[in-house]
């Protein structure tokens, strides 16, 4: 009988997704240029190309492991640089300084972290490489005109432990901010591109990380709708009027540049069956993501099990599975 470690096998998957593993091939070196985009042969090959040196801007939870790999596997050349991320590591990620964001409720260290970013995109007259990641939506704010970054804090918290789902919450995150859904770009100068991991089953862009550096053309009817399921009114009385003030987007910056999906969630399921398989485990990757309950889940992927021939053998799945509190 197989026996796995169960701390030695998480800790090896953990470092399969490192992004000093996935990173670099996406960032390539062209004399005073450099090319930002998928590998040869991996998804449609387009990319777009900076020009040296650049200013470097990530945002969320694996922001300062992304910017380390850019600099020191990558070798990428920058002038400027700011991370804001709930994992700052307390020093300096490779000369670049990262700033302790919140996570997951926003507050007034968000709009500083953000305050932050804008000075420097505001300073910088070349182009920018964004490295973007899950946890990114408190990381960063500044809310819409009229709008107090206590009232977003309020509904964020209290959309958590409605059980809403994370479209839904972003719905508003985006209608009440000025820098989601691509509304960061209105500062940005020269062209760009975006290196983004997803933490989100489906990999929507717009979602991870509220998009800052995805144009979203929407109106507030989403969010509306969010307000409506979830009787928001009844505890924020000024929430719909909010929303449908609206704030400002820059089509015009989202046409020079590029958002880049560098790492999907699927790929940590991807990854967990290739080591199960080299210790000798016949694997069953679910096709479809796991969400909703957990219960739910854990039923998909005892079924999946069941059907997987050999011994050992075992299911997995990815995905976003909720829990009740």
């Amino acid at each position: 009988m197989l026996k796995l470690k169960v701390l030695p096998f998480t800790k090896e998957l953990l470092s399969s997704l490192s992004p000093e593993r996935w990173l670099p091939p996406f960032i390539r070196a062209r004399g005073k240029q450099i090319e930002v985009g998928p590998p040869a042969g991996v998804g449609e090959g387009r990319g777009i190309s900076l020009r040296k040196p650049l200013a470097l801007i990530g945002i969320g939870k694996s922001a300062p492991s992304m910017v380390r790999a850019a600099i020191s596997a990558a070798g990428v050349p920058f002038t400027s640089g700011l991370i804001a991320s709930p994992e700052c590591p307390g020093e300096r990620v490779e000369g670049v300084e990262c700033l302790k964001a919140p996570h997951p409720i926003p507050g007034k260290r968000s709009i500083e972290c953000c305050q932050r970013i804008i000075d420097l995109l505001s300073d910088h007259e070349g182009d920018v490489l964004f490295f973007i990641s899950g946890g990114g939506s408190a990381s960063v704010e500044l809310p819409a005109g009229g709008v107090d970054i206590g009232l977003i804090a309020a509904l964020t918290s209290h959309l958590l432990r409605s059980g809403a789902d994370i479209k839904e919450i972003n719905a508003l995150r985006r209608a009440l901010s000025e820098v989601k859904g691509g509304g960061l770009l209105r500062w940005v100068r020269g062209r760009w591109a975006s290196l983004i991991a997803s933490d989100l089953y489906d990999d929507s862009l717009p979602d991870i990380a509220s998009g800052p550096t995805v144009f979203v053309e929407e109106g507030p009817e989403e969010a509306l709708r969010t307000i409506e399921k979830y009787r928001l009114e009844r505890e924020f009385p000024s929430i719909s009027r909010a929303v449908k003030r609206g704030s400002r987007r820059c089509p015009e910056a989202s046409s020079r540049g590029m958002n880049i999906l560098a790492l999907s969630m699927k790929e940590g399921g991807r990854s967990a069956s290739r080591l199960l398989e080299g210790v000798g485990v016949r694997t069953s990757l679910l096709r479809e993501p796991l969400v909703g309950p957990v219960e739910n889940g854990l039923r998909r992927l005892i079924a999946e099990g069941r059907k997987t021939p050999g011994e050992p053998a075992a299911a997995v799945g990815w995905g976003e599975l909720s829990v009740k509190v």
